[in-house]
């Protein structure tokens, strides 16, 4: 059993996620974590894309990350990944969550991520703490994945980097052409863009409708969660700039 410091699970969680692994279908159990303060701007941003997180794990059952948050493991498969590497987890990575999560796929770790199983955690209450964080996110998963070996298990990690980086290079250089547009009076309405606007404010807000009137307000007037993007996207340039840098990285807390 695996819970973080900072996390309090939800009542029958160990109970659920025991006769998930007893029922002989799944090898290990992660939790699906919720926001434990959703008070001011920054924190509501964290629980928006949490709870939109959440929703895509029990959508398309899988799990992409077994979550640090909380998680239960057969004992078995942990010591498969002991033959196999000579260690239960890397204690140098400084996402070793997600280092784990690999190294049990690549033993055949059968893993779900129910909504029932559940947790709450903590919250970084300003901007810094976050890019710290993100940062720390993003340069643990960069590692882990350039430095492994290319597998079936690995290429989809792979793919999902390449993916994060081409979204943050076009998210800046939109900004960048829309800036220009603006300061040179240039700026024009384009039915097509417009259309693609329309689509894009739509995912935002159909994602937080069950979450009530504020979640569907705050996503329809868009600009608080870009601005909120913007602040992931420097904290993963900060990390692409670590990693190529050869830098380790460092944990910090509140």
């Amino acid at each position: 059993l695996i819970v973080d410091a900072d996390t309090v699970i939800s009542e029958q969680w160990l109970t659920k996620s025991r006769n998930l692994i007893d029922s002989n279908e799944f090898d290990a159990v992660g939790s699906i974590f919720h926001a434990d303060n959703n008070v001011g701007y920054l924190r509501y941003m964290q629980y928006l894309e949490w709870e939109r997180y959440a929703s895509q794990i029990s959508g398309l059952q899988k799990v992409f990350v077994l979550t640090g948050t909380a998680s239960l493991i057969r004992l078995s498969k942990l010591h498969d990944v002991y033959k196999k590497n000579g260690f239960f987890y890397d204690e140098n990575c400084i996402t070793e969550d997600f280092a784990m999560t690999i190294d049990l796929k690549e033993v055949g770790t059968r893993m779900i991520s129910p909504a029932s199983v559940n947790c709450k955690t903590e919250t970084m209450p300003s901007v810094k703490l976050l890019f710290l964080q993100r940062r720390r996110w993003y340069l643990g998963a960069m590692q882990q994945v350039f430095s492994r070996k290319l597998t079936k298990v690995t290429s989809f990690y792979l793919f999902q980097q390449l993916m994060l980086s081409i979204s943050v290079i076009t998210f800046s250089l939109v900004l960048l052409a829309d800036g220009y547009l603006l300061a040179e009076h240039q700026m024009k309405i384009n039915l097509f863009w417009l259309f693609i606007l329309f689509l894009f404010i739509f995912e935002r807000v159909y994602t937080v409708w069950n979450l009530g009137w504020k979640a569907r307000f705050v996503a329809l007037f868009l600009l608080p969660e870009l601005l909120y993007a913007y602040i992931l996207q420097i904290s993963y340039v900060a990390a692409m700039l670590q990693f190529l840098t050869h830098s380790k990285g460092t944990w910090n807390h509140i």
